[in-house]
């Protein structure tokens, strides 16, 4: 994962984290089981998204090596504007 997905994730974390807590809270009744259930759940949904940004990745170049000229989404071949 590239500093930018990881910024996004981090960001989606931060931004979520009281919320996600909330649920764990409610889920355990306990806080420190809580904290331990929402950092696990992090951890593999971290996992989760390097592998679906790896997947990703490899799919899009392939999808632009099929497109004529090597063009990407949107482009001409060649890179020449319609």
């Amino acid at each position: 994962m590239d500093g930018q997905s990881e910024a996004v994730f981090e960001e989606f974390v931060l931004g979520r984290q009281a919320a996600l807590f909330r649920t764990a809270f409610l889920l355990t009744g306990d806080r420190g089981h809580a904290e331990d259930l929402l950092q696990g759940a992090l951890e593999r949904t971290y996992q989760l998204v390097l592998r679906y940004f790896e997947e990703l990745s490899e799919a899009e170049a392939a999808a632009v090596m099929r497109r004529p000229g090597g063009a990407g989404p949107g482009e001409a071949a060649g890179g020449d504007q319609p």
